[in-house]
């Protein structure tokens, strides 16, 4: 999952800024600065859970050559 690896959450985040929700990194960036993260943000941002959000990534990454 997301939070095995720093490379795994890497992929997941650059999967999701050049995809679903460009400006999401910087977003992130920005609440957790301000201590302000939730994993709530990822719903408010994108209109679904994170968990919906990484089985998006799984099934994009399965149709990649």
């Amino acid at each position: 999952g997301y939070r095995s690896s720093y490379r795994v959450a890497a992929g997941f985040l650059f999967w999701l800024e050049s995809g679903p929700a460009p400006g999401i990194v910087r977003r992130l960036n920005t609440s957790c600065r301000r201590k302000e993260y939730r994993a709530e943000l990822f719903e408010k941002w994108t209109g679904k859970k994170l968990d919906e959000l990484w089985q998006d990534y799984l099934q994009a990454r399965q149709r990649q050559p």
